[in-house]
Protein backbone atom coordinates (compact mmCIF):
# COMPACT_ATOMS: atom_id res chain seq x y z
CA UNK A 1 0.00 0.00 0.00
CA UNK A 2 1.36 3.40 -0.95
CA UNK A 3 2.00 6.06 1.68
CA UNK A 4 -0.75 8.67 1.72
CA UNK A 5 -0.54 12.47 1.59
CA UNK A 6 -0.72 14.40 4.84
CA UNK A 7 -4.10 16.16 4.91
CA UNK A 8 -3.51 19.07 7.28
CA UNK A 9 -5.58 22.24 6.75
CA UNK A 10 -5.79 26.11 6.29
CA UNK A 11 -8.12 28.74 4.53
CA UNK A 12 -8.90 32.41 4.03
CA UNK A 13 -7.74 34.41 1.10
CA UNK A 14 -4.51 36.36 1.39
CA UNK A 15 -6.66 39.42 0.88
CA UNK A 16 -8.91 38.37 3.76
CA UNK A 17 -6.49 39.38 6.46
CA UNK A 18 -3.96 38.22 9.00
CA UNK A 19 -3.54 34.68 10.23
CA UNK A 20 -6.33 33.63 12.56
CA UNK A 21 -7.24 30.67 14.77
CA UNK A 22 -9.39 27.84 13.46
CA UNK A 23 -12.94 28.94 12.65
CA UNK A 24 -11.99 32.63 12.80
CA UNK A 25 -14.37 34.86 10.86
CA UNK A 26 -13.17 36.37 7.59
CA UNK A 27 -14.42 39.48 5.82
CA UNK A 28 -13.42 39.90 2.21
CA UNK A 29 -15.29 41.92 -0.44
CA UNK A 30 -15.33 39.12 -3.02
CA UNK A 31 -16.56 36.47 -0.58
CA UNK A 32 -20.26 35.98 -1.35
CA UNK A 33 -20.92 33.18 1.16
CA UNK A 34 -18.94 31.64 4.01
CA UNK A 35 -20.29 28.39 5.45
CA UNK A 36 -18.80 26.61 8.44
CA UNK A 37 -19.16 23.09 9.77
CA UNK A 38 -20.88 22.11 13.00
CA UNK A 39 -18.05 20.11 14.50
CA UNK A 40 -14.28 20.63 14.63
CA UNK A 41 -12.40 18.29 12.29
CA UNK A 42 -15.54 16.98 10.58
CA UNK A 43 -13.91 17.93 7.25
CA UNK A 44 -16.78 20.14 6.19
CA UNK A 45 -15.87 20.66 2.54
CA UNK A 46 -14.30 17.20 2.14
CA UNK A 47 -15.85 17.42 -1.31
CA UNK A 48 -18.09 20.01 -2.97
CA UNK A 49 -20.21 20.11 -6.10
CA UNK A 50 -22.38 22.55 -7.95
CA UNK A 51 -26.05 21.63 -8.29
CA UNK A 52 -28.68 22.82 -10.73
CA UNK A 53 -31.29 25.32 -9.57
CA UNK A 54 -33.57 23.38 -7.19
CA UNK A 55 -35.29 26.34 -5.48
CA UNK A 56 -36.26 28.02 -8.74
CA UNK A 57 -34.51 31.34 -8.09
CA UNK A 58 -32.47 31.27 -11.29
CA UNK A 59 -29.03 30.34 -9.87
CA UNK A 60 -27.19 27.14 -9.00
CA UNK A 61 -26.85 25.64 -5.55
CA UNK A 62 -23.93 24.08 -3.65
CA UNK A 63 -23.54 20.53 -2.31
CA UNK A 64 -21.06 20.14 0.57
CA UNK A 65 -19.88 16.95 2.25
CA UNK A 66 -18.68 16.57 5.83
CA UNK A 67 -17.50 12.98 5.66
CA UNK A 68 -15.94 12.85 9.13
CA UNK A 69 -18.87 14.20 11.10
CA UNK A 70 -19.49 12.00 14.16
CA UNK A 71 -22.65 11.24 16.12
CA UNK A 72 -22.85 11.50 19.91
CA UNK A 73 -21.32 8.03 20.21
CA UNK A 74 -18.29 8.93 18.11
CA UNK A 75 -19.41 7.00 15.02
CA UNK A 76 -18.57 8.46 11.61
CA UNK A 77 -22.00 9.13 10.20
CA UNK A 78 -21.00 12.01 7.94
CA UNK A 79 -23.51 14.41 6.48
CA UNK A 80 -24.12 16.32 3.25
CA UNK A 81 -25.62 19.80 2.99
CA UNK A 82 -27.33 21.55 0.09
CA UNK A 83 -27.08 25.35 0.22
CA UNK A 84 -28.84 27.99 -1.84
CA UNK A 85 -26.40 29.67 -4.19
CA UNK A 86 -28.31 32.96 -3.99
CA UNK A 87 -29.09 33.30 -0.27
CA UNK A 88 -26.74 30.77 1.34
CA UNK A 89 -29.70 29.21 3.16
CA UNK A 90 -29.57 25.51 4.10
CA UNK A 91 -32.04 23.81 1.77
CA UNK A 92 -31.42 20.16 2.72
CA UNK A 93 -29.27 18.18 5.15
CA UNK A 94 -28.74 14.46 4.64
CA UNK A 95 -27.16 12.52 7.52
CA UNK A 96 -25.62 9.08 7.20
CA UNK A 97 -26.17 5.95 9.25
CA UNK A 98 -23.51 4.98 11.85
CA UNK A 99 -20.13 4.47 10.12
CA UNK A 100 -21.54 5.48 6.73
CA UNK A 101 -18.97 8.25 6.09
CA UNK A 102 -21.75 10.04 4.24
CA UNK A 103 -20.54 12.90 2.02
CA UNK A 104 -17.36 11.20 0.82
CA UNK A 105 -18.47 12.01 -2.74
CA UNK A 106 -21.45 13.78 -4.27
CA UNK A 107 -22.84 15.01 -7.56
CA UNK A 108 -25.77 16.60 -9.31
CA UNK A 109 -27.52 13.39 -10.40
CA UNK A 110 -29.67 15.00 -13.06
CA UNK A 111 -33.44 14.58 -12.93
CA UNK A 112 -33.83 11.05 -11.57
CA UNK A 113 -37.55 11.15 -10.66
CA UNK A 114 -38.76 13.25 -13.60
CA UNK A 115 -40.16 16.11 -11.55
CA UNK A 116 -38.22 18.74 -13.48
CA UNK A 117 -35.73 19.42 -10.63
CA UNK A 118 -32.15 18.11 -10.38
CA UNK A 119 -31.57 15.43 -7.74
CA UNK A 120 -28.55 14.68 -5.54
CA UNK A 121 -26.30 11.59 -5.43
CA UNK A 122 -24.08 11.00 -2.38
CA UNK A 123 -21.41 8.38 -1.77
CA UNK A 124 -20.95 6.82 1.69
CA UNK A 125 -17.93 4.49 1.54
CA UNK A 126 -18.03 3.17 5.11
CA UNK A 127 -14.29 3.86 5.39
CA UNK A 128 -12.64 7.18 6.19
CA UNK A 129 -9.04 6.16 5.51
CA UNK A 130 -7.65 6.95 2.06
CA UNK A 131 -6.70 3.44 0.95
CA UNK A 132 -8.17 -0.06 0.61
CA UNK A 133 -8.73 -1.87 3.92
CA UNK A 134 -10.72 -4.88 5.07
CA UNK A 135 -13.86 -3.30 6.52
CA UNK A 136 -17.23 -4.79 7.47
CA UNK A 137 -19.12 -2.48 5.10
CA UNK A 138 -19.31 -2.48 1.30
CA UNK A 139 -20.14 1.21 0.95
CA UNK A 140 -23.32 2.61 -0.53
CA UNK A 141 -24.83 5.48 -2.46
CA UNK A 142 -27.93 7.50 -1.77
CA UNK A 143 -30.03 9.51 -4.19
CA UNK A 144 -32.24 12.30 -2.84
CA UNK A 145 -34.95 14.43 -4.39
CA UNK A 146 -33.72 17.95 -5.01
CA UNK A 147 -37.26 19.28 -4.67
CA UNK A 148 -38.29 17.63 -1.38
CA UNK A 149 -35.13 16.06 0.08
CA UNK A 150 -36.82 12.66 0.16
CA UNK A 151 -34.59 9.59 -0.21
CA UNK A 152 -35.24 8.13 -3.67
CA UNK A 153 -32.66 5.35 -3.76
CA UNK A 154 -30.17 3.54 -1.53
CA UNK A 155 -27.84 1.07 -3.24
CA UNK A 156 -25.18 -0.99 -1.43
CA UNK A 157 -21.94 -2.27 -2.92
CA UNK A 158 -21.29 -5.91 -3.67
CA UNK A 159 -18.72 -6.91 -1.07
CA UNK A 160 -17.41 -5.66 2.25
CA UNK A 161 -14.41 -3.38 1.79
CA UNK A 162 -15.31 -2.36 -1.78
CA UNK A 163 -15.68 1.33 -0.83
CA UNK A 164 -18.58 1.55 -3.23
CA UNK A 165 -19.48 5.25 -3.49
CA UNK A 166 -15.91 6.56 -3.38
CA UNK A 167 -16.88 8.50 -6.52
CA UNK A 168 -20.27 9.33 -8.02
CA UNK A 169 -21.32 11.21 -11.11
CA UNK A 170 -24.18 11.79 -13.51
CA UNK A 171 -24.02 9.38 -16.47
CA UNK A 172 -26.89 10.86 -18.46
CA UNK A 173 -29.82 8.74 -19.59
CA UNK A 174 -28.01 5.49 -20.45
CA UNK A 175 -31.08 3.23 -20.63
CA UNK A 176 -33.24 5.81 -22.42
CA UNK A 177 -36.06 5.76 -19.87
CA UNK A 178 -36.15 9.54 -19.59
CA UNK A 179 -34.35 9.62 -16.22
CA UNK A 180 -30.80 10.42 -15.20
CA UNK A 181 -28.49 7.47 -14.49
CA UNK A 182 -25.32 7.31 -12.37
CA UNK A 183 -21.67 6.30 -12.59
CA UNK A 184 -20.31 4.96 -9.28
CA UNK A 185 -16.81 3.83 -8.32
CA UNK A 186 -15.84 0.93 -6.03
CA UNK A 187 -12.01 1.16 -6.14
CA UNK A 188 -11.30 -1.60 -3.61
CA UNK A 189 -13.41 -4.29 -5.29
CA UNK A 190 -11.63 -7.59 -5.89
CA UNK A 191 -12.45 -8.25 -9.53
CA UNK A 192 -11.49 -10.78 -12.20
CA UNK A 193 -8.01 -9.24 -12.44
CA UNK A 194 -7.33 -9.61 -8.71
CA UNK A 195 -7.36 -7.82 -5.38
CA UNK A 196 -8.27 -4.11 -5.40
CA UNK A 197 -8.55 -4.03 -9.18
CA UNK A 198 -11.61 -1.84 -8.66
CA UNK A 199 -14.89 -1.58 -10.48
CA UNK A 200 -17.17 1.09 -11.91
CA UNK A 201 -20.93 0.74 -12.23
CA UNK A 202 -23.58 2.44 -14.31
CA UNK A 203 -26.80 2.38 -12.28
CA UNK A 204 -30.33 3.16 -13.29
CA UNK A 205 -31.42 6.35 -11.59
CA UNK A 206 -34.99 5.07 -11.52
CA UNK A 207 -34.46 1.64 -9.95
CA UNK A 208 -30.81 1.40 -8.88
CA UNK A 209 -30.38 -1.61 -11.17
CA UNK A 210 -26.89 -2.22 -12.58
CA UNK A 211 -26.94 -1.34 -16.27
CA UNK A 212 -23.25 -1.80 -17.04
CA UNK A 213 -19.93 -2.43 -15.27
CA UNK A 214 -16.23 -1.85 -15.96
CA UNK A 215 -13.54 -3.85 -14.14
CA UNK A 216 -10.00 -2.77 -13.34
CA UNK A 217 -7.46 -4.23 -15.74
CA UNK A 218 -4.97 -5.47 -13.14
CA UNK A 219 -4.80 -6.21 -9.44
CA UNK A 220 -4.25 -3.03 -7.46
CA UNK A 221 -5.41 -0.67 -10.24
CA UNK A 222 -8.12 0.82 -7.98
CA UNK A 223 -10.51 1.68 -10.80
CA UNK A 224 -13.19 3.94 -9.36
CA UNK A 225 -11.32 6.36 -7.08
CA UNK A 226 -12.65 9.06 -9.41
CA UNK A 227 -15.74 9.14 -11.65
CA UNK A 228 -17.79 11.83 -13.37
CA UNK A 229 -20.04 12.63 -16.26
CA UNK A 230 -18.50 14.58 -19.13
CA UNK A 231 -21.42 15.60 -21.29
CA UNK A 232 -21.51 14.60 -24.96
CA UNK A 233 -17.95 14.27 -26.26
CA UNK A 234 -18.73 11.72 -29.00
CA UNK A 235 -21.31 13.84 -30.83
CA UNK A 236 -24.06 11.21 -30.63
CA UNK A 237 -26.32 13.27 -28.35
CA UNK A 238 -25.66 10.90 -25.45
CA UNK A 239 -23.67 11.73 -22.33
CA UNK A 240 -20.24 10.15 -21.84
CA UNK A 241 -18.28 9.59 -18.62
CA UNK A 242 -14.81 9.15 -17.10
CA UNK A 243 -13.42 6.82 -14.41
CA UNK A 244 -10.02 7.17 -12.72
CA UNK A 245 -7.73 4.29 -11.68
CA UNK A 246 -5.05 5.94 -9.57
CA UNK A 247 -2.66 2.96 -9.46
CA UNK A 248 -3.06 1.71 -13.03
CA UNK A 249 -0.60 1.85 -15.90
CA UNK A 250 3.19 2.07 -16.12
CA UNK A 251 4.79 2.50 -12.73
CA UNK A 252 1.31 2.43 -11.11
CA UNK A 253 1.11 6.18 -11.77
CA UNK A 254 -2.56 6.18 -12.72
CA UNK A 255 -4.82 6.23 -15.76
CA UNK A 256 -8.24 7.68 -16.52
CA UNK A 257 -10.64 5.94 -18.88
CA UNK A 258 -13.12 7.91 -20.96
CA UNK A 259 -16.14 5.81 -21.94
CA UNK A 260 -18.70 6.15 -24.70
CA UNK A 261 -21.98 6.45 -22.81
CA UNK A 262 -24.08 4.78 -25.48
CA UNK A 263 -21.87 1.78 -26.19
CA UNK A 264 -19.86 1.44 -22.99
CA UNK A 265 -16.63 1.16 -24.98
CA UNK A 266 -13.40 2.97 -24.12
CA UNK A 267 -13.08 6.21 -26.07
CA UNK A 268 -9.67 7.28 -24.68
CA UNK A 269 -7.23 6.19 -22.05
CA UNK A 270 -5.58 9.26 -20.51
CA UNK A 271 -2.24 9.26 -18.69
CA UNK A 272 0.03 11.74 -16.99
CA UNK A 273 3.81 11.81 -17.26
CA UNK A 274 6.85 10.32 -15.55
CA UNK A 275 6.31 12.65 -12.56
CA UNK A 276 2.70 11.60 -12.02
CA UNK A 277 1.94 9.56 -8.94
CA UNK A 278 -1.83 9.15 -8.42
CA UNK A 279 -3.24 10.49 -11.69
CA UNK A 280 -7.04 10.31 -11.57
CA UNK A 281 -7.49 10.14 -7.79
CA UNK A 282 -10.78 11.93 -6.98
CA UNK A 283 -10.37 14.73 -9.51
CA UNK A 284 -11.64 13.60 -12.91
CA UNK A 285 -14.28 15.87 -14.44
CA UNK A 286 -15.36 18.00 -17.33
CA UNK A 287 -13.18 21.04 -17.95
CA UNK A 288 -15.91 22.79 -19.91
CA UNK A 289 -15.20 24.03 -23.41
CA UNK A 290 -11.57 25.08 -23.30
CA UNK A 291 -10.20 24.77 -26.84
CA UNK A 292 -13.09 26.31 -28.79
CA UNK A 293 -14.20 23.21 -30.72
CA UNK A 294 -17.61 22.93 -28.99
CA UNK A 295 -16.76 19.54 -27.47
CA UNK A 296 -16.45 19.41 -23.67
CA UNK A 297 -12.85 18.96 -22.55
CA UNK A 298 -11.53 16.90 -19.63
CA UNK A 299 -9.84 17.70 -16.31
CA UNK A 300 -7.64 15.21 -14.40
CA UNK A 301 -5.79 16.09 -11.20
CA UNK A 302 -2.84 14.46 -9.46
CA UNK A 303 -2.17 16.21 -6.16
CA UNK A 304 0.60 13.68 -5.37
CA UNK A 305 2.54 14.37 -8.60
CA UNK A 306 5.87 16.16 -9.01
CA UNK A 307 7.38 14.86 -5.75
CA UNK A 308 11.18 14.59 -5.63
CA UNK A 309 10.89 11.61 -3.27
CA UNK A 310 8.30 9.91 -5.53
CA UNK A 311 6.41 9.00 -2.35
CA UNK A 312 3.74 11.74 -2.13
CA UNK A 313 5.60 13.17 0.86
CA UNK A 314 5.99 16.78 -0.36
CA UNK A 315 4.25 16.87 -3.73
CA UNK A 316 4.08 20.01 -5.86
CA UNK A 317 1.08 18.45 -7.63
CA UNK A 318 -0.26 18.47 -11.18
CA UNK A 319 -3.48 19.29 -13.03
CA UNK A 320 -4.11 18.30 -16.65
CA UNK A 321 -6.61 19.42 -19.28
CA UNK A 322 -7.23 17.15 -22.28
CA UNK A 323 -9.21 17.66 -25.47
CA UNK A 324 -12.53 15.87 -25.30
CA UNK A 325 -12.47 15.46 -29.06
CA UNK A 326 -9.00 13.95 -29.54
CA UNK A 327 -7.66 13.11 -26.06
CA UNK A 328 -4.65 15.37 -26.73
CA UNK A 329 -3.18 17.19 -23.74
CA UNK A 330 -4.04 20.90 -23.83
CA UNK A 331 -2.56 22.12 -20.54
CA UNK A 332 -0.44 20.91 -17.64
CA UNK A 333 -0.55 23.12 -14.53
CA UNK A 334 2.06 22.42 -11.84
CA UNK A 335 2.54 23.40 -8.25
CA UNK A 336 5.32 25.90 -7.66
CA UNK A 337 6.80 24.48 -4.48
CA UNK A 338 7.14 21.15 -2.67
CA UNK A 339 3.92 20.38 -0.76
CA UNK A 340 1.73 22.73 -2.82
CA UNK A 341 -0.54 19.76 -3.56
CA UNK A 342 -1.89 21.24 -6.80
CA UNK A 343 -4.59 19.15 -8.45
CA UNK A 344 -8.00 19.52 -6.76
CA UNK A 345 -10.36 21.40 -9.05
CA UNK A 346 -12.08 21.44 -12.44
CA UNK A 347 -13.98 23.86 -14.68
CA UNK A 348 -14.34 27.40 -13.34
CA UNK A 349 -16.60 28.78 -16.06
CA UNK A 350 -15.67 31.73 -18.29
CA UNK A 351 -13.88 33.97 -15.77
CA UNK A 352 -12.24 36.34 -18.27
CA UNK A 353 -15.27 36.39 -20.59
CA UNK A 354 -13.34 35.40 -23.70
CA UNK A 355 -15.85 32.74 -24.75
CA UNK A 356 -13.79 29.83 -23.35
CA UNK A 357 -14.09 28.05 -20.03
CA UNK A 358 -11.29 28.58 -17.53
CA UNK A 359 -9.83 26.20 -14.95
CA UNK A 360 -9.80 26.37 -11.13
CA UNK A 361 -6.91 24.50 -9.47
CA UNK A 362 -6.51 24.17 -5.72
CA UNK A 363 -3.00 24.19 -4.25
CA UNK A 364 -4.55 22.87 -1.08
CA UNK A 365 -1.42 22.51 1.11
CA UNK A 366 0.45 25.56 -0.21
CA UNK A 367 2.25 27.73 2.35
CA UNK A 368 2.40 30.77 0.06
CA UNK A 369 0.24 32.84 2.45
CA UNK A 370 0.75 30.97 5.73
CA UNK A 371 1.79 27.49 6.76
CA UNK A 372 -0.39 25.05 4.77
CA UNK A 373 -3.02 27.72 4.38
CA UNK A 374 -3.72 26.77 0.78
CA UNK A 375 -4.22 28.66 -2.43
CA UNK A 376 -6.58 28.78 -5.40
CA UNK A 377 -5.32 29.60 -8.90
CA UNK A 378 -7.62 30.21 -11.87
CA UNK A 379 -6.01 29.67 -15.27
CA UNK A 380 -7.20 30.81 -18.68
CA UNK A 381 -8.53 27.84 -20.60
CA UNK A 382 -7.49 29.48 -23.85
CA UNK A 383 -3.90 30.52 -23.01
CA UNK A 384 -3.05 28.85 -19.69
CA UNK A 385 -2.06 32.17 -18.08
CA UNK A 386 -3.02 32.93 -14.48
CA UNK A 387 -6.24 34.96 -14.16
CA UNK A 388 -6.71 34.86 -10.38
CA UNK A 389 -4.34 33.89 -7.55
CA UNK A 390 -6.04 33.70 -4.13
CA UNK A 391 -3.87 32.79 -1.15
CA UNK A 392 -5.10 31.98 2.31
CA UNK A 393 -3.49 33.61 5.30
CA UNK A 394 -5.06 31.23 7.85
CA UNK A 395 -2.56 28.53 8.80
CA UNK A 396 -3.68 24.95 8.16
CA UNK A 397 -6.93 25.97 6.43
CA UNK A 398 -6.22 24.12 3.15
CA UNK A 399 -7.91 26.53 0.78
CA UNK A 400 -8.38 24.68 -2.50
CA UNK A 401 -9.11 21.27 -0.96
CA UNK A 402 -11.79 21.20 -3.65
CA UNK A 403 -12.97 23.85 -6.11
CA UNK A 404 -15.43 24.26 -8.98
CA UNK A 405 -17.26 27.03 -10.79
CA UNK A 406 -20.84 27.55 -9.58
CA UNK A 407 -22.06 30.08 -12.15
CA UNK A 408 -23.17 33.64 -11.40
CA UNK A 409 -24.90 33.30 -8.02
CA UNK A 410 -24.88 37.02 -7.15
CA UNK A 411 -26.04 38.11 -10.61
CA UNK A 412 -23.23 40.57 -11.20
CA UNK A 413 -22.49 39.23 -14.66
CA UNK A 414 -19.40 37.25 -13.59
CA UNK A 415 -18.99 33.58 -12.69
CA UNK A 416 -18.37 32.63 -9.07
CA UNK A 417 -16.34 29.83 -7.48
CA UNK A 418 -17.27 27.22 -4.87
CA UNK A 419 -14.09 26.60 -2.84
CA UNK A 420 -13.41 24.29 0.11
CA UNK A 421 -11.07 24.99 3.00
CA UNK A 422 -11.73 21.67 4.71
CA UNK A 423 -8.84 21.95 7.16
CA UNK A 424 -10.76 24.77 8.79
CA UNK A 425 -14.19 23.17 8.16
CA UNK A 426 -15.10 26.10 5.92
CA UNK A 427 -16.50 26.50 2.42
CA UNK A 428 -16.60 29.77 0.47
CA UNK A 429 -18.36 31.09 -2.58
CA UNK A 430 -15.96 33.63 -4.05
CA UNK A 431 -16.69 36.15 -6.78
CA UNK A 432 -14.36 36.61 -9.72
Amino acid sequence: MRPLPLFVVATALATIGAAAPAHAAAAEPDTIHTWRGDQPNERFGWAVSQLGDIDRDGVREAIIGAARHSDDQGRLTGHTDVRSGRTGKLLHRFTGAPEDVHGYAMADAGDVNRDGVPDIAVGATGEARLACFDTPRPGRIYVYSGRTGRELLKVDGEMNGDQFGAAVGAAGDVDRDGRGDLVVGAPCHDGPAGSDAGKAYILSGRTGKVLRTHDGAEAGDALGWGAAGLGDITGDHRADYIVGAKDAGPGDRGLAYVYDGRRGTTRFTLAGNEKSYDFGWFFVATAGRVDGDRVPDIYVGDFCGEDASDQCALPAGQAYVFSGRTGERLHLFRGDQPNDGAGPGRAAGDVDRDGRDDIAVGFYSSSAGASQAGRLVVYSGRTGRILRDLRSSVANELLGYDAVGIGDVDRDGRVDLLVSAAGNDTVYVIGT
